[in-house]
């Protein structure tokens, strides 16, 4: 009986577990707002329907625990599929397809990588940009000891 009540939870526990998504937001003034509220950057994920690593970044890397958590903390994502927002190819011309990038709430880019992130990569980056981010003073805290 208790194996069983171990294994039940188990797989209530892993289904939970693998159940998480990204809210995916889309390209927008209100999305960049809502990046400015809550004072968060924004991930930008450039991808297109012909491409094999957009669907196995998004199977994998997008999938990780450790990924969700670091976005839901820090970053507003956004899925941008080349078809539908072709303002975003023409803006940046030189991030392929998966695109990452990383911008500012007031649409500045940070960083930008091209092609397939495995998971610990991206958490690296996410994480070393959100660092990055923290230590420069804010306009309001220039000029103060």
């Amino acid at each position: 009986m208790i194996r069983l009540f171990i294994a039940v939870a188990f797989l209530l526990n892993f289904q939970t577990a693998t159940a998480a998504e990204i809210q995916w937001h889309d390209w927008s003034a209100a999305t960049l707002q809502k990046a400015q509220q809550e004072d968060k950057l924004i991930l930008l994920n450039m991808s297109a329907t012909w491409c094999g690593f957009c669907k196995k970044m998004k199977a994998t890397t997008y999938k990780d625990a450790d990924v969700l958590s670091e976005i839901e903390k820090n970053y507003i994502a956004v899925y941008a599929d080349e078809a539908e927002y072709p303002e975003l190819v023409k803006r940046f011309p030189k991030v392929g397809r998966p695109g990452t990038i990383i911008l500012n709430a007031d649409d500045e880019v940070i960083i930008y990588k091209n092609g397939y992130l495995k998971p610990q990569w991206m958490l690296w980056l996410l994480q070393a940009v959100v660092q990055q981010v923290a230590a420069v003073p804010k306009p309001a805290e220039q000029g103060t000891i």
